[in-house]
């Protein structure tokens, strides 16, 4: 016994047009889901758009910031550089005017140690130098100078000597002579008389010009300090 069909072929034509509708709807959706993917497509092209130009706003940005930062911190460490350095000179100044004034004082204090010293070198060349026969024109003023007014005065009753020198003999005679040739001087040579000295005898009195002794009795009064 055959089987009997539930449904015969002309009963589903329909289905053939209902296909064909089926179709066009999916090529419909197949057209919407390309459309989809275009403007998705577009819309992410957008962004990266956006997020690149965001990136570059950003970079630039940052750039400036490191830029201002950057310019910022070289003033800041050029000011405190040179704060830096000046602290360094000022120091360094400072250890210099201390060294100074530490030698300053060490000069004063060697100074006056050595003061007495030189005084009494000065005094002992000066002394050396009366020992050696110097023929100098002042020498000769000085001693007429101090030699003329005691000639003046003396008296030939007082049995006057006169020691000087054996350089100084004959200038002193010519220097009596100016004032009387008659006048009575026992004139005598000493070796103890540099050119310039004198010893006036009387029996009244002594007078000695001696430049040692008068050197001497400049040296006390100065009353400075001595070595000796």
């Amino acid at each position: 016994m055959r089987t009997q069909k539930v449904l015969q072929n002309n009963q589903i034509s329909w289905f053939n047009e209902g296909s064909k509708r089926l179709n066009y709807q999916m090529i419909f959706n197949e057209s919407e889901v390309k459309n989809e993917e275009d403007e998705y497509t577009e819309e992410k092209t957008d962004i990266n758009e956006l997020l690149d130009e965001r990136d570059a706003r950003w970079k630039r940005k940052l750039e400036q910031v490191r830029d201002e930062a950057y310019a910022e911190g070289f003033n800041a460490g050029q000011a405190e550089g040179i704060e830096t350095a000046r602290a360094e000179i000022d120091e360094k100044l400072s250890v210099v005017r201390e060294a100074l004034e530490q030698a300053h004082e060490e000069w004063k204090s060697r100074q006056q140690i050595l003061e007495p010293g030189l005084l009494d070198m000065v005094f002992e060349i000066s002394e050396s130098i009366l020992g050696i026969p110097v023929e100098n024109p002042a020498i000769r003023e000085s001693l007429e100078e101090k030699l003329a007014p005691l000639l003046q005065k003396i008296n030939e009753q007082s049995k006057p000597i006169l020691w000087v020198c054996e350089d100084d003999l004959e200038f002193v005679q010519a220097l009596k002579d100016d004032f009387s040739k008659s006048m009575v001087l026992n004139m005598q040579i000493s070796e103890e008389c540099n050119p310039g000295e004198f010893r006036l005898e009387t029996q009244e009195e002594t007078v000695v010009h001696n430049f040692r002794e008068m050197l001497d009795e400049f040296k006390k009064t100065l009353a400075l300090p001595s070595w000796k």
